[in-house]
């Protein structure tokens, strides 16, 4: 526990200012999003059409958000003037580089769908967390490629863009993985429950992507080996997540079944699959 009493006030007030300084970064990270968002009036959707969807999709971006700016915070400081030069330096790359992850994302992992019409006319709530669970997985991957000593922008760029890679082809590999149709169930049926696993996934390799990339930058043979280690650790567990989430946390029953095979979905047995991802990933994490 810190010992508060042993505190510098100039070092509260640095501490203080950096805070207000991100919280200016998080407001401006929302305005842009507005911006490449024209005609949706987010008080209406949050507030009298109480459209879950909508609060979920930004409920991940403003949670995408603080993890941007947490990689920014990350690390020895360097000074006031320093450190706040930092903070606007990466937090401002990191709101470019979310806005860019959450285009190719829904361009090449939520493909077939039409996120806005799903979000805002037909209040969809499991496209809704699966935007949520898009940002946030993006985010991860931007908190790792944007960290540590060493490095540069050029050196962050090149993590992020091959992170990037790695929740698509990950998604990819989910989605041959079922015994139903993903998009179908999600766009269609409007199935929270497969929208939630599947969001799981996504964070859990964003958090993967993390873990491979966060650190001091100690030359690119040993940055890409120690990537590559944790990038087919991505892609193999999320099929071997599957079985042991069926097998450990719910015994006995099948959570495909429970999530798009029977009349109403269960979205207990989707937050259960999402757990079971999210969770092993903190482990490793953890762990090494």
């Amino acid at each position: 526990m810190p010992d508060f009493a042993h505190i510098h006030p100039t070092d509260l007030l640095h501490s203080l200012l950096l805070v207000l300084a991100a919280l200016v970064i998080l407001g401006l990270g929302k305005w842009v999003d507005g911006l490449l968002h024209p005609g949706i009036d987010s008080q209406s959707e949050l507030v009298d059409k109480d459209n879950l969807a909508y609060a979920l999709r930004q409920l991940g971006l403003w949670v995408a958000l603080v993890i941007v700016l947490g990689s920014a915070l990350d690390g020895p400081s360097s000074g006031l003037e320093f450190d706040l030069l930092d903070l606007g330096l990466w937090g401002g790359l990191g709101i470019v580089l979310l806005q860019l992850s959450l285009w190719i994302n829904n361009k090449l992992i939520l493909h077939t769908f039409d996120n806005r019409k799903e979000v805002i006319e037909d209040q969809n709530a499991g496209t809704g967390v699966v935007e949520a669970g898009s940002a946030i997985a993006g985010a991860l991957v931007i908190f790792g490629a944007v960290s540590g000593q060493g490095g540069g922008v050029h050196t962050a760029l090149a993590f992020w863009l091959v992170g990037q890679v790695v929740l698509v082809l990950a998604a990819r590999v989910y989605t041959a993985t079922l015994d139903y149709d993903l998009h179908a169930e999600i766009e269609h049926k409007d199935n929270a429950a497969a929208g939630i696993a599947y969001a799981g996934m996504l964070v859990a390799t964003g958090n993967l992507v993390r873990i491979g990339t966060q650190g001091d930058y100690d030359g690119a043979s040993i940055a890409l080996a120690d990537f590559l280690v944790y990038t087919l650790a991505a892609l193999l567990l999320v099929p071997l997540l599957r079985w042991l989430a069926d097998r450990i946390l719910l015994p006995g029953r099948k959570i495909s079944e429970e999530i798009a095979h029977q009349e109403k979905p269960n979205p207990g047995a989707g937050l259960i699959e999402a757990f079971a991802y999210i969770g092993c990933t903190v482990l490793i994490g953890w762990a090494v």
